[in-house]
């Protein structure tokens, strides 16, 4: 899985969920609760590789284009959300 060699290498994982969502629903582990509203407020190394999710995949897509425009190089959307994941959630 792409995603879990990324997390293996030291890739930021946000997840774009509501902050209710993320401690209701459970979460990647290790991952941050930066709400979509609210992504354009990060301030990472322009270089760092980051992962964003919700629970569909839509809103991390437009999260994942938001952080393109704001000159983030390195940015993977967890395709298919939480729903597609298929490893275990931290609660």
């Amino acid at each position: 899985n792409k995603a879990m060699e990324l997390i293996d290498e030291g890739a930021i994982v946000i997840d774009v969920r509501t902050f209710d969502e993320y401690n209701d629903g459970g979460h990647v582990k290790n991952s941050i609760n930066i709400p979509l509203d609210s992504i354009d407020s990060i301030e990472y190394d322009k270089d760092e590789i980051i992962i964003v999710y919700c629970l569909s995949g839509v809103r991390s897509k437009e999260a994942a284009e938001k952080l393109y425009a704001m000159g983030y190089t390195s940015v993977y959307n967890l395709d298919g959300g939480l729903i597609n994941w298929g490893f275990e959630l931290e609660e």
